[in-house]
């Protein structure tokens, strides 16, 4: 499966774009948007995301916490919903 029309969607719909790939020692990481290294919390930000030991699970990794955060976005909108 080609992931990367899914990575390159939900880039363009919230950040711009941008999406980024590391590859380490320790595995691949994958974010979504450009790691803020201007103010220094670039570092702290790629800490946060898990390595993965494939580039095809780092991938999937990322979309799918993307659309956890999607999702409890829409959830927390539902709950203010007052009818």
């Amino acid at each position: 499966m080609d992931l990367f029309p899914i990575l390159n969607k939900l880039a363009d719909k919230k950040h711009d774009g941008h999406w980024t790939i590391f590859k380490f020692t320790t595995g691949y990481k994958c974010m979504l948007e450009t790691p803020d290294f201007g103010s220094g919390k670039g570092r702290e930000e790629i800490k946060r995301i898990s390595s993965k030991p494939t580039l095809t699970e780092a991938i999937i990794d990322c979309i799918l916490r993307e659309l956890n955060e999607m999702t409890d976005k829409l959830l927390s909108d539902c709950s203010d919903y007052k009818e």
